[in-house]
């Protein structure tokens, strides 16, 4: 399995990324836009904390069956825990890459991915691997984030690039699939059609400047090339960023755009 130079740092915050409101809405969402029903056989790739996954699991009821794969061990680790405290016996987790799913050609009736894709090294190779193991008309479904959503990390990225090298402040596939345009052009390219999409607005607020740093910004991946900088550094990021966060301060507090893209499409006979 490949491992991102920075493992050790995704899997210290994994405890903190779970809490984070923008995890849980679009995986709930992404099930029902797939239309997972009874007695389905689904893979959720990428699962992370397993909140897909569960909701997957609840979809296809106790005749079906659910599997997360992820590369990440800790994920993992908290996702059994939350299917072990609903009492789900359907669903099973594995560490997997998900680029390469270890599975015969048409295993499953659907494949989910809950934003994750866009950090795939590989996007079209991944997506044409879960074809290979769907049934015939069998469905993928993805979700990400629209571009105002990243607009939020894209600051704060430039503003730590000031002080770290390039390659160490930013993902190699930032900026991708932010467009429904892109999504089906994505699963066209692999060979998928009768694609289905559509966009909801999953944001809210934040009540201060300080909330929203301690609970969005040092509980999710965007901790990770901060935690590379010394202290005062690390302060002064924090100061220029408040700055330029003061544009999303409503009178409701500070607004964390979530625009969330869903794309659905179906494998061929």
């Amino acid at each position: 399995m490949a491992r991102n130079p920075d493992w050790f740092l995704f899997n210290k915050i994994f405890e903190s990324y779970d809490k984070l409101k923008f995890q849980k809405e679009p995986c709930d969402r992404l099930i029902a836009h797939a239309s997972v029903s009874a007695q389905e056989k689904v893979l959720d790739v990428a699962c992370g904390t397993g909140w897909a996954t569960l909701a997957a699991a609840h979809a296809v009821g106790p005749t079906g069956r659910v599997i997360g794969i992820d590369i990440a061990d800790k994920a993992l680790e908290i996702a059994r825990g939350k299917a072990l405290k609903a009492g789900l016996g359907n669903v099973s987790f594995e560490e997997q890459d998900g680029h390469h799913p270890r599975f015969e050609d048409g295993t499953f009736d659907v494949v989910t991915c809950a934003s994750a894709l866009f950090g795939f090294q590989d996007i079209p190779g991944a997506l044409r691997e879960w074809k290979r193991i769907l049934r015939p008309r069998g469905r993928v479904a993805i979700c990400t984030y629209g571009r105002e959503f990243r607009s939020v990390s894209t600051m704060l990225r430039n503003t730590i690039a000031k002080y770290l090298t390039a390659s160490s402040a930013r993902n190699a596939n930032e900026g991708s699939l932010e467009t429904i345009e892109e999504c089906t052009n994505q699963l066209a390219e692999a060979g998928f059609n009768n694609i289905q999409t559509a966009t909801e607005e999953l944001g809210y607020y934040y009540p201060t400047l300080d909330a929203y740093w301690e609970e969005d910004v040092m509980s999710s991946m965007r901790r990770i090339p901060l935690d590379k900088l010394d202290r005062e550094t690390a302060e002064r990021v924090r100061i220029e960023h408040f700055q330029e966060m003061k544009a999303f301060a409503r009178d409701q507090g500070i607004w964390r755009p979530v625009p969330t893209l869903f794309a659905v499409g179906l494998k061929p006979n």
